[in-house]
């Protein structure tokens, strides 16, 4: 069983790993220390303890042995992978054994917890992102705000120019009303605008003599009732 409660399988058609020196020189000396009477009741935890003893104070001669063996079997191995070709069967087990594998990962204190940190970086950054952006538009504002003073003490600053000229040649023009006025000459008047009249438009002349006839029958019918009325008298 590994960590995450999965059981961890190897293909049966596969070759069998190989093994390394200390694994081949166990292998050997573990049956010579289970004859001897000093080794005879020790369990195998203490046995791996005293053999990894010996194995750490041998001599690279003594151990050329077993690194011969191990770089034999090494050999084979390869050639036996070479060879070697997954069953159907195996691949489909495994990958149902990968997947159930995962999801126990995925429930494990440290992968929540890891799941956490990455909505909580991701968070942060959001909330980094907008308050960049939002500084930025305050100093894009600020910059805004910063020329529209400037347009504007630059705007008065032109209009004050322009008032002192124009009171600057209204003093002059006063001065040489009165140098004129002590020479005794008198200053031209302004000129009087006049107004234009439009001009009236021209009315047919049919429409005129119309108009006449129109206008003459009416004051001829007055004078005809009067008439009528002297000869009833």
């Amino acid at each position: 069983m590994t960590a995450a409660g999965c059981v961890r399988l190897q293909d049966p058609a596969a070759p069998s790993k190989a093994q390394s020196a200390y694994l081949f020189y166990t292998s050997e000396a573990r049956v010579k220390l289970a004859k001897q009477k000093a080794h005879e009741e020790k369990t195998m935890t203490e046995l791996s303890v005293v053999m990894g003893k010996q194995w750490g104070g041998m001599s690279d001669a003594n151990k050329s042995k077993y690194v011969a063996m191990a770089e034999e079997d090494k050999a084979r191995y390869e050639r036996e992978m070479k060879k070697y070709k997954p069953t159907k069967l195996w691949l489909e087990a495994k990958e149902y054994l990968d997947e159930k594998k995962a999801k126990a990962k995925a429930k494990t204190p440290e992968a929540i917890a890891a799941k956490q940190a990455a909505k909580d970086r991701e968070a942060a950054k959001a909330i980094k992102e907008k308050q960049t952006k939002s500084a930025s538009l305050h100093k894009a504002a600020q910059a805004a705000h910063s020329k529209a003073e400037k347009e504007s003490a630059k705007a008065a600053e032109a209009e004050k120019k322009a008032l002192a000229k124009v009171a600057a040649l209204e003093a002059k023009m006063a001065g040489h009303d009165k140098e004129l006025k002590a020479l005794g000459v008198k200053p031209k008047p302004k000129a009087k605008t006049t107004k234009t009249k439009a001009p009236k438009a021209e009315v047919p002349v049919g429409i005129v003599e119309a108009v006449s006839v129109e206008a003459g029958k009416r004051k001829a019918k007055p004078a005809a009732k009067k008439a009528k009325k002297s000869k009833k008298k």
